[in-house]
């Protein structure tokens, strides 16, 4: 009897880490913000809000990389970037990496850890490139993208995460990007010195050919992945230069949007880009997009009242738009996962044909903070983490 009964614990654990998934890339494993966790249950969290744990990462809006018993992210404490890696069962440090940097505005950094194989990478807001061991925390290789005054560094200081394919390590940084060898460090490509904007590069097929879309500060450009050489533009002047939200590929097509009341655009990429649609009232800040069977989910408008917002990807239309106050979503395969500008979460549908709410808690009760980062949902937990340094883990598993 007892070996029947070790046996349907061994199952049952084995068939919920089948349904379970790391989060090791910037967006997630599919780099599409769409987890496809089926280990969870929303209304866990909605009864019960209390976090399995807080932990104190310092200023920021890193969000987190996951695999395993492990997540990653950062923080700034007294002008020193401090890379974690936490033990996700109870929220104790495993190891930190720190460095001197300045927090400046919006303070702390911005970018996300990324996960690949058993290396971490990151960059910070004033372009130091790292490498590091996942599992000591130890130092494999840096690299300054703004030394030799390549990457003139954007009013807010770089905020883009490393986008990993293959071998490279492409960022957002100079005036269309640069990739580095992951294993080495060494340059690989890059084009000319210029000031980068803030969004994370993204990799797409362009004509059967793999392509990298890097969006600037004042351009959206379109590169092959394997030499970095320029196929594509167009331009995209926003006030502030900041573009920030990730581009959106399907299909032949990207989509774009920027906020300061300049809009979001849909583009034939196929040939020399080519607008298919444009709206001001797409207009987003850097809450990325989500495409999912045929339609946008997004938050639109800037960071004092962006509301969620369902749109048809190929036309513009829109089929609704809810909830004022918006900042930062992740999708499911059937939900919404929605952080206002007060700390509440809400749980949406996820479904063109209208909006329904199913549920809504206060997550975080601190005055003074922002709520910008994406929230993370892997391995039956979910992460919220705010501003000024309070990194919340759930547990949500079924």
């Amino acid at each position: 009897m007892k070996n029947l009964i070790y046996s349907l614990v061994f199952f049952l654990s084995l068939l919920s880490a089948l349904h379970a998934e790391d989060w090791g890339p910037w967006r997630g494993p599919r780099k599409d913000g769409i987890s496809l966790e089926k280990n969870w249950n929303y209304k866990k969290l909605l009864k019960n809000p209390k976090p399995l744990w807080n932990f104190q990462l310092g200023k920021g809006h890193s969000a987190v990389a996951t695999k395993g018993d492990f997540c990653y992210s950062m923080g700034n404490k007294k002008d020193r970037d401090i890379i974690y890696c936490i033990n996700n069962k109870n929220g104790k440090e495993v190891w930190n990496y720190d460095y001197a940097c300045k927090a400046g505005n919006f303070a702390g950094p911005r970018c996300t850890p990324v996960l690949d194989d058993d290396k971490v990478y990151t960059m910070s807001r004033s372009g130091l490139v790292l490498c590091l061991n996942a599992k000591t925390g130890k130092k494999v290789w840096d690299y300054n993208v703004s030394d030799g005054k390549f990457a003139k560094l954007p009013k807010w200081g770089l905020s883009a995460s490393p986008c990993i394919e293959g071998d490279m390590v492409i960022l957002n940084a100079g005036e269309a990007g640069i990739a580095l060898n992951k294993k080495s460090g060494k340059v690989i490509w890059k084009n000319k010195a210029g000031t980068a904007g803030y969004a994370t590069p993204h990799v797409f097929m362009r004509n059967k050919k793999e392509c990298v879309a890097i969006f600037s500060s004042k351009k959206l450009f379109l590169l092959n992945l394997k030499d970095g050489k320029i196929v594509g533009d167009y331009d995209w002047v926003t006030k502030h230069d900041v573009n920030a939200a990730t581009p959106i590929s399907f299909d032949k097509y990207i989509f774009i949007a920027s906020a300061y009341g300049h809009g979001g655009t849909l583009l034939d990429v196929s040939a020399k880009p080519k607008e298919v649609w444009f709206s001001q009232n797409t207009q987003n800040h850097f809450s990325n997009w989500i495409y999912h069977e045929g339609y946008l989910y997004g938050c639109v408008g800037g960071t004092k009242g962006a509301s969620i917002s369902c749109i048809n990807a190929k036309t513009g239309e829109f089929k609704w738009k809810e909830l004022k106050g918006s900042e930062a979503m992740l999708a499911t395969k059937k939900e919404l996962i929605v952080l206002d500008k007060t700390g509440k979460l809400h749980i949406v549908q996820l479904s063109p044909k209208s909006f329904k709410s199913l549920g809504s808690v206060q997550i975080f009760n601190i005055k003074k903070s922002t709520y910008w980062t994406m929230p993370i949902l892997s391995n039956g937990k979910l992460y919220f983490r705010e501003s000024s340094g309070s990194l919340l883990c759930f547990d949500v598993s079924r």
